[in-house]
Parts: C-alpha cells; sequence; structure tokens
C-alpha cells in the first residue's frame, strides 16, 4: 500500500486484470462492501490513486527524509486532512492509514536517535512516551489533546482492519455489527476446512 501505484493514464501502463474472485471469497467480502462500493471505485479510481500517491510524497519519512522533523511535519499534514470535515470520508481514511505509517517510523526514528544520544527522555520514558509526546506537540492547537489520542489508535486499527488494500479503505463499511463480523470468521473456518481437511492447521 505504501508503494506508489499511479493509475495507467499517468504511467502509460496497462494495469494488470485483477483476479478473479471466487463465489465463497465474494460471500464473505458481501456483508462488509456496500454494493455501489466497486462501481464508484472504479468510476473515482484515478482520484484515488492520485490522492494517495501525493500523500505518501508529501509525507515520506523514508531515506534522506527519515528524521524527527520531517516525520513530525508529516504528522501535521496528515492532521490537517483529518481535520478537514468537508473532505470526503474515505480521504480521511487513507489519512488515518498514513498517520499510522508514519508513526511507525517516528518510533524507529526516535530508537536510532535515542542510540545516537540525539534523543533523550525522562528517567524511565521509553520510545512510546517520547513518541506519544512528540505527536501531541505536533498537532497541539489543532486537533486537541483527545482526538491526539484517539486517532493514532484508530489509524493503526484501521490499517490492520484494511490489511494494505485501497479498496478496502476507500468502500469498507465499517459499522458492520460485531455478530456479523462474528458469522464471516466462521464462514472462512469452514471454507478453510473444506480446502484443507479438518485435520489441517491454518491461520485465521
Amino acid at each position: 500500500m505504501d508503494s506508489l501505484a499511479l493509475p495507467p493514464t499517468q504511467t502509460g501502463a496497462t494495469a494488470p486484470p485483477g483476479q478473479v474472485l471466487s463465489n465463497e471469497q465474494l460471500s464473505l467480502l458481501k456483508p462488509l462492501i456496500p454494493e455501489e462500493s466497486w462501481r464508484t471505485f472504479k468510476v473515482h479510481f484515478e482520484e484515488i490513486h492520485f490522492f494517495w500517491a501525493k500523500l505518501l510524497l508529501d509525507t515520506s519519512v523514508t531515506g534522506t527524509n527519515a528524521n524527527i522533523i520531517n516525520a513530525l511535519a508529516a504528522i501535521r499534514i496528515v492532521d490537517s486532512i483529518l481535520s478537514d470535515e468537508g473532505l470526503p470520508r474515505w480521504k480521511h481514511r487513507f489519512a488515518y492509514i498514513r498517520l499510522a505509517r508514519i508513526l511507525e517510523s517516528l518510533d524507529r526514528i526516535i530508537g536510532r536517535e535515542r542510540q545516537k544520544g540525539h534523543v533523550s527522555g525522562r528517567r524511565g520514558q521509553g520510545n512510546s512516551t517520547i513518541k506519544r509526546d512528540m505527536y501531541l506537540q505536533a498537532v497541539e492547537g489543532e486537533s486537541g489533546k483527545t482526538l491526539g489520542d484517539l486517532r493514532p489508535r484508530w489509524g493503526k486499527r484501521l490499517d490492520k482492519m484494511t490489511g494494505g488494500s485501497l479498496f478496502l479503505a476507500f468502500a469498507r463499511d465499517f459499522s458492520v455489527k460485531h455478530d456479523v463480523l462474528e458469522n464471516i470468521s466462521h464462514q472462512a473456518i469452514q471454507a478453510c476446512r473444506q480446502a484443507i481437511g479438518d485435520s489441517g492447521v491454518f491461520p485465521i
């Protein structure tokens, strides 16, 4: 999902055809994805990919950009997107996911800088606490402390739930109830058992 996958019209390349989902896979996804989502995703395909690619470029914290100053600047960019109530929900979702990735990078940067003696915390203070303090300082006066505490958790959760899929981040119905998710999990287990047998070991 962090790759800069630009639309075919911008790269000049022909996009490879997507893998056809089986009926079983479609039945598992149906409760999670509103029926009109795939059509809408295709209509806005270029806008979606352009937004994600630009967000990655504007908030890069890799290579020569992997430092605390750039990480905090990237956090402010993402926070401004999340605070813009005029944007569509899918852009907020993408920003949440990007926030989770930036904070992961910031954690590694802090660890590296502490080893060099460039960053120091209070006695007994770990990297996570230093990262939280830096994050809250970066968004102070914008999203505020309450949202500042919640947004990293929401971003991390959303990143895991979508599994790196732009389509799921765009289309998934996050209002689905817990019992529906349990039923989907049960169906997935049954499908695995049918495929590899009851005695097989599989990660669900």
